[in-house]
């Protein structure tokens, strides 16, 4: 009786999953999708994206996007006894290539003019290897410049992995997405191999760790 039940439940479900399918394959497809992504980050950044999608078939997709990232707020200001990091250059940022697999669920929950899946989103941000600096160089203890100097690097991590999940609402041809999103990226990566009159910028720089935050992305299927 119990084994009976279970069968019951189990057909039940794998009828729901080809339902499912077949809700999705009625539908026409299309095989490239172009949007949008914004993120706020716990590493204080923010992140801004255009991303282009091929799904060579209907669940997996293959592309990229191109973005710049900066950080919005910090305290670690590398600074000497006369001299400091100048303001404008205190908040690191940097470009990025960010290739990815798109991979979707069939749909979850089914509207008359509205799809809900949910996805995920490995990938890989590429930046920029190289950074500078702008030092303030100052006369006294009040740190008022007279002179300016600049400190730059091209060794560094510029390779970090990212990944996001999240749910997406389809009204075609729009995909609204909202979710979590997971990064290794180093945004002083570049800078603690920096150093100024012989004292390195990694002593001012909190150790690196896993970033973690929200994002959302607007999508266009054609």
């Amino acid at each position: 009786m119990v084994l009976h039940k279970y069968l019951f439940i189990v057909t039940l479900f794998i009828s729901a999953h080809f339902k499912s399918n077949a809700q999705d394959e009625a539908v026409s497809r299309n095989m490239h999708s172009a949007g949008v992504n914004a993120a706020i980050t716990s590493s204080d950044t923010w992140q801004l994206e255009a991303a282009y999608h091929w799904f060579p078939i209907r669940y997996v997709g293959i592309g990229g996007g191109i973005g710049y990232w900066k950080q919005f707020s910090t305290d670690a200001v590398p600074q000497g006894k006369y001299w400091r990091v100048n303001e404008k250059y205190q908040l690191p940022s940097n470009l990025y290539f960010h290739p990815s697999l798109l991979f979707f669920s069939p749909t979850v929950v089914k509207g008359s003019d509205f799809a809900v899946r949910l996805f995920a989103e490995p990938g890989l941000m590429l930046g920029i290897p190289y950074d500078k600096v702008c030092i303030d160089v100052c006369s006294d203890e009040y740190l008022i410049p007279y002179a300016y100097k600049y400190v730059s690097s091209n060794k560094g991590n510029w390779c970090f992995f990212d990944a996001r999940i999240g749910v997406l609402a389809k009204i075609e041809p729009l995909n609204i997405s909202v979710g979590y999103i997971f990064s290794t990226l180093d945004v002083y990566a570049m800078r603690r191999n920096m150093a100024y009159e012989n004292l390195a910028f990694s002593s001012f720089y909190p150790k690196a760790k896993d970033v973690h935050g929200v994002y959302m992305t607007v999508a266009f299927d054609f």
